[in-house]
């Protein structure tokens, strides 16, 4: 039963071979037409009658050189105009000043009433 297995194997592999080639061969032939390629002749001369004896060179590419950017000199900096700010008591405050409000406990150090409490030692 073992021979007979081999045997099997061994035509299934041939008959697999055969389909492989067949099927390759189809999509071969589908690549050219959607191509527009005969591929089938690789070594073909082109039609321009001249034998192509030359091989085509290798890509190589342009060399690469950095460069720097060109840097320009910048203008010189003007200082900003500096503006005049008066000092003193003449200057104006930027807060709104508020009117005294009678449900609002006295600011402290504002001559109110002295604290019930002992002041606390010093640190």
């Amino acid at each position: 039963m073992i021979a007979r297995q081999k045997d099997e194997d061994a035509i299934r592999e041939k008959r697999w071979i055969e389909s492989e080639k067949a099927r390759l061969e189809a999509r071969r032939k589908e690549i050219e037409k959607e191509a527009g390629m005969n591929m089938s002749k690789p070594d073909a001369v082109e039609d321009s009658g001249q034998p192509a004896t030359e091989e085509p060179l290798p890509f190589v590419p342009e060399p690469f050189a950095p460069t720097t950017p060109v840097i320009e000199e910048p203008a010189p900096l003007t200082p900003l105009p500096t503006p005049t700010i008066p000092e003193g008591p003449a200057a104006p405050s930027p807060f709104a000043p508020m009117p005294p409000d009678p449900s609002l406990p006295p600011l402290p150090g504002g001559g109110a009433a002295p604290s019930p409490f002992a002041p606390l030692p010093p640190l």
